[in-house]
């Protein structure tokens, strides 16, 4: 009788999740953009819906570009591919045939970011020539722009690019060349020792060699720009912090003109399907709607909670879960985070995913809770103002922590929290004067 009743309860379960239930979800969790291709495509499926024209305005570009690479500045990315460069300055050498041959084929060999992806052996015997002539035709490309491709580490990459400076710097090329894990791993004192050579001057090579490209074929990637479209917009006005849904973001839904006419048609066939339809459309205009509705009650709810944030930036972002806005709102919290996923929201202090704002409490010594992001930001503007002589330790840091925001938090956290944003440790950071 039990596994009957199990049973009975799964099928309900089942029967719950409809066609209509499963397409009100599907809009809850698509950001403006992407609810706009989910409509067009269930266009295409009712011939009774149009969309009326509208323009969208509010659209802010992002582009991926590797800040450590470095423009050709006579090359247009619209021009050609690196591999298809490479070929294009190869033809118009003055090279044996054959080397020539060799050279175009393993300009085909390279990755992204301008890498040989095969060994010079590799290449020899899929072309059935000498290692000698595959060799040489890789020391052809390594001369080509843009300056380190056809390289096969990071370390040869690097050399590449000093031996191609118009003021060579011989004992830098030699200390990159011979001490390339030290210099990884900042052990200025170690190379000084061995190499006789002022920790000063070692810092000097150092700084010379991050500012060449590890990824010299970058500058080709044809990475598109992608549109962040916030959903909700916050304004600071004298009333205080306003909250905006931007419907211009999504089509409005009208029905067709014809739909009367349609109805009169006597074929039972075509009226049930055109009843059907009207019904479809119907439901798609209620889950927009309701989407719009839930948007904005969680869109508040943070707000509420994060008002802090707006007036101060991320060192006053409060610890938030999805859960506790759920509470709030007297919705499951399955629905916050469908209504958040892909969703983004311009504050006065920028645009942010509205993930942001859902971040792990941190203890207090005062009975208050901190973010997690905010003591990433204590962090960071610690690290950022610290003497780069004498960095400071994780330890050390805790300890500021703790004494100057009353927030208690571990070595290990803070080690945890500083990888994260992607800042190395006080060995590393530290600068020689």
């Amino acid at each position: 009788m039990k596994n009957e009743v199990q049973l009975l309860q799964q099928q309900s379960l089942r029967l719950v999740m409809t066609n209509e239930l499963r397409q009100g979800i599907a809009m809850l969790q698509c950001s403006a953009m992407e609810l706009q291709d989910y409509i067009h495509e269930l266009l295409l499926e009712n011939p009774l819906i149009e969309i009326e024209s509208f323009e969208n305005n509010n659209w802010t570009a992002i582009t991926h570009a590797d800040e450590s690479t470095s423009a050709i500045e006579h090359i247009s990315k619209d021009f050609v591919d690196l591999k298809q460069f490479l070929q294009n300055q190869i033809t118009f050498l003055d090279l044996d045939k054959s080397i020539k041959n060799i050279a175009l084929y393993a300009a085909q060999c390279v990755d992204e970011n301008g890498y040989l992806l095969h060994p010079p052996s590799e290449i020899a015997i899929e072309l059935n020539v000498s290692l000698t002539e595959v060799t040489k035709a890789i020391d052809i490309i390594q001369t080509l722009e843009p300056a380190g491709v056809g390289a096969s580490s990071l370390q040869q990459c690097l050399l590449i690019q000093m031996r191609q400076q118009k003021e060579r710097d011989e004992q830098a090329e030699f200390i990159l060349e011979n001490y390339f894990e030290e210099l990884a791993n900042k052990q200025l004192k170690t190379i000084a020792n061995k190499e006789n050579i002022s920790v000063l001057k070692l810092q000097k090579i150092t700084d010379k060699i991050q500012q060449l490209n590890p990824k010299p074929g970058a500058i080709f990637s044809n990475e598109p720009c992608t549109y962040v479209v916030p959903d909700v917009s916050v304004k600071s006005t004298i009333e205080g912090f306003k909250l905006y849904i931007h419907d211009e973001l999504l089509p409005k839904l009208t029905l067709n003109k014809n739909y009367q006419e349609l109805m009169k048609n006597s074929d039972t066939t075509i009226n049930k399907y055109i009843q059907k339809k009207y019904e479809q459309y119907v439901w798609i205009k209620k889950c927009i709607e309701q989407r719009q509705k839930t948007l904005f009650d969680v869109a508040s709810t943070i707000i509420e909670k994060q008002l802090d944030f707006l007036k101060g930036g991320a060192v006053n972002l409060r610890p938030l879960t999805l859960k506790t806005v759920a509470d709030h709102l007297g919705i499951h919290e399955s629905t916050v985070s469908r209504a958040t996923m892909n969703k983004y929201i311009e504050t006065p202090m920028g645009l942010y995913p509205f993930k942001y704002f859902f971040t792990a409490s941190v203890g207090s010594n005062k009975g208050q809770t901190n973010s997690s992001e905010s003591v990433k930001t204590h962090l960071k503007q610690m690290i950022d103002n610290e003497d780069k002589t004498k960095p400071f330790s994780d330890d050390k840091l805790a300890t500021m922590i703790h004494e100057n925001y009353a927030i208690a938090v571990s070595r290990r956290t803070v080690a945890k929290y500083r990888d994260e944003m992607n800042i190395p440790g006080s060995r590393k950071r530290r600068r020689f004067s």
